[in-house]
């Protein structure tokens, strides 16, 4: 007999939700629009698991000042939602800006979906210690991929499910192969101005033009607009905003999505259009490992190529047991 759910019956409680959505803790939204994608759908799936809570957001991009503390104190649960927040480095690397004094005041905090930053060696002495004195050993932890997984099970975390990137969870409930396989007549771009390589995305650009009736481009970072423009795009530019892209979507049916960036592209793939991601560092390149996301490396143009011509039905392989097992764990009595 499957177990009866009651979590839906018990007392809302407060969560506190370290985010890099934000960047700071009046909850200002971060410039790169990929951050606010991944809180999007992070809050979207904690709704579920943690129905009717108040949560609150803190900062994943600064040290925490004695108000976020205490507000930590007085949660029932703490989690950090998404991104490349972990390092081998953490004494050097602060996209997740955690001092030891605050690791040790936010202890029992939960991971979900964060991945590594980059290709790195094994977690130096600092790392080990402070990834020990902030994560929960009582909840699992969820990563993004099995890199990540594998980094923290060898500084002895152990709880850690890789489920994947919160941003596809959301894709178990899409039928994506029946995503078109053929051309459409229209493309979106985008491209990463902080890993710039002029010559591969401006031939990537020409192939686009080439390949499609028109070219949108969406600037998902700051400096993207700047980057595409010293590039001579002579597309359609979008304004630099969520909505902007979501309009797009919608009113765009006959649309294929190419280009470097990750979290935008699973938007898209969202939307049911058809994507193709090139691999710009260890992200995509371990996602895809994972799930079939589908990628090709940023420098074969010939597979773009093939690819845009005719592609094969997505077929992704989303790790459901392990993200169910992460939400149930909450689930339970205390």
């Amino acid at each position: 007999m499957k177990p009866v759910d009651d979590s839906r019956d018990r007392p809302p409680g407060h969560l506190v939700l370290w985010s890099p959505g934000i960047r700071n803790h009046t909850g200002s939204p971060s410039h790169n629009l990929g951050d606010l994608i991944i809180e999007e759908y992070v809050l979207q799936e904690l709704a579920d698991v943690f129905p009717h809570w108040k949560v609150s957001r803190i900062s994943t991009h600064l040290r925490l000042g004695p108000q976020q503390r205490r507000l930590i104190k007085t949660a029932d649960r703490v989690l950090v939602g998404g991104s490349n927040l972990l390092s081998s480095y953490m004494d050097g690397y602060f996209q997740w800006d955690l001092t030891m004094a605050n690791a040790f005041a936010a202890r029992g905090t939960v991971l979900m979906g964060a991945g590594w930053w980059k290709d790195q060696g094994q977690p130096n002495r600092y790392t080990k210690i402070l990834l020990n004195l902030v994560l929960s050993r009582r909840f699992a932890h969820s990563v993004r991929d099995s890199q990540a997984r594998k980094h923290l099970r060898d500084i002895h975390i152990p709880k850690v499910l890789n489920t994947g990137c919160p941003t596809m969870w959301g894709l178990a409930g899409i039928d994506t192969a029946a995503i078109r396989t053929a051309p459409a007549r229209k493309v979106l771009c985008m491209l990463t101005d902080y890993y710039p390589e002029p010559e591969l995305d401006k031939a990537l650009l020409n192939l686009l033009e080439a390949s499609y009736e028109q070219v949108f481009l969406w600037p998902q970072g700051t400096e993207d607009e700047r980057y595409v423009r010293e590039l001579g795009f002579g597309g359609t530019l979008l304004q630099s905003s969520l909505p902007a892209l979501d309009r797009l979507l919608q009113d765009e049916p006959d649309l294929d999505y190419v280009g470097t960036r990750l979290h935008g592209g699973v938007r898209c793939l969202r939307n049911g259009k058809r994507c193709l991601t090139l691999k710009v560092d260890n992200r995509a390149r371990e996602i895809s490992n994972d799930t079939g996301l589908p990628t090709v490396d940023r420098d074969d143009l010939d597979g773009v190529r093939f690819w845009i011509r005719g592609s094969g039905p997505v077929r992704l392989s989303l790790p459901l047991e392990a993200i169910n097992s992460w939400k149930e764990q909450f689930r339970k009595p205390d």
